[in-house]
């Protein structure tokens, strides 16, 4: 049986095949790690120097401010990449605190190795550039959400995304409410507010963690 560790579900590998994930996975060095849930798995204090793969369990990357408080950047699920930028800019360090949201178990993979790795195949090259550029993408959207003045207008710039994402008009929010709140810098109370007032202009349709966009004109009118 070849011993892949399931890359094929990671983006950078989806075009190529298990033999030669397994080639890959031959001519490269690397560590497994585990790490329980709640532990803190990279700081900004870190070094970067090694590529990430989720291989399982979830996690997040935060931004804690100097009072405490956090901001959820990102959430990664298994066979994501963990920071990718981070491992090959010129700063070495990581751009917010990486921590487990449940057991995790991660592939580490040193820059000089993955280097190699990227010598030696096109394709995995090829989607990594790609991957990069998507994340440069993500975090651009990232910032504008956070940077509308109106938690409605964070509300509807998150379900804009995600209905362009996936085209589809029913989202499903992957978040408890307190996560979600954090995760567009609220207040859970100030959500359910939000999505009450959304839903009376008919723009929306809420049935607990899937809502339904009834209006998307509405929606983007309401943005502008």
């Amino acid at each position: 049986m070849l011993e892949t560790f399931g890359l094929e579900n990671c983006y950078i590998f989806k075009n190529s095949t298990k033999e030669e994930i397994y080639r890959l996975v031959r001519s490269m060095t690397f560590t497994i790690k585990t790490f329980d849930k709640d532990i803190i798995i990279f700081s900004p204090n870190d070094k970067s120097n090694t590529l990430s793969i989720l291989l399982d369990g979830t996690l997040e990357i935060q931004k804690i401010r100097m009072s405490g408080e956090s901001i959820i950047v990102a959430t990664k699920k298994a066979y994501d990449i963990i920071a990718a930028p981070s491992v090959f800019s010129k700063k070495h360090s990581y751009a917010g605190t990486v921590i487990a949201t449940s057991p995790c178990k991660l592939m580490l993979i040193d820059k000089e190795e993955f280097t190699k790795v990227l010598m030696m195949d096109r394709k995995v090259m090829s989607l990594f550039l790609e991957f990069i550029s998507n994340q440069v993408i993500f975090m651009n959207n990232r910032l504008e959400l956070i940077s509308h003045s109106t938690l409605n207008k964070k509300i509807i710039s998150y379900l804009l995304a995600e209905y362009r994402r996936t085209n589809s008009k029913t989202i499903h929010i992957p978040y408890t409410k307190k996560k979600w709140a954090d995760y567009l810098n609220a207040q859970p109370p100030s959500i359910s507010r939000s999505l009450s007032e959304l839903e009376k202009k008919g723009f929306i349709e809420v049935n607990k963690r899937e809502i339904k966009i009834t209006n998307l004109e509405g929606l983007y009118d309401d943005l502008s």
